[in-house]
């Protein structure tokens, strides 16, 4: 029987599920970073930063980070930039350009 966490998230249902958050490899496909959440209904930006980390010191050279939604912040842009990479993070609706601080921000949403 088919089992769907769209369906099943907002009943008991959801405390069956496991949630599994990675960073991986564009190129190759390979895990550098890996954790199960506690609670399926984590959010996941917070294991952005942690796992930059430890993707950079498993790599010599990071030439891009690329992520979802879920990861856009000015202060994850920041840490990409750091780690001496490009983000590209997919914006959400009603993104501004405002900086606020993080120029990285502003050149990743100039530059796509």
């Amino acid at each position: 029987m088919k089992q769907n966490w769209g369906n099943d998230c907002r009943k008991d249902k959801s405390k069956e599920y496991e949630k599994a958050v990675a960073m991986m490899g564009n190129r190759y496909k390979i895990m550098s970073a890996f954790e199960l959440a506690e609670n399926p209904h984590d959010n996941e930006s917070p294991y952005f930063e942690p796992f930059l980390v430890d993707t950079v010191t498993c790599y010599e050279r990071i030439d891009l980070v690329s992520a979802d939604a879920a990861y856009l912040s000015r202060d994850n842009c920041n840490l990409v930039v750091e780690a001496g990479a490009v983000p590209r993070i997919y914006p959400k609706q009603g993104v501004t350009l405002k900086m606020r601080g993080s120029s990285a921000w502003t050149d990743m949403l100039l530059t796509s």
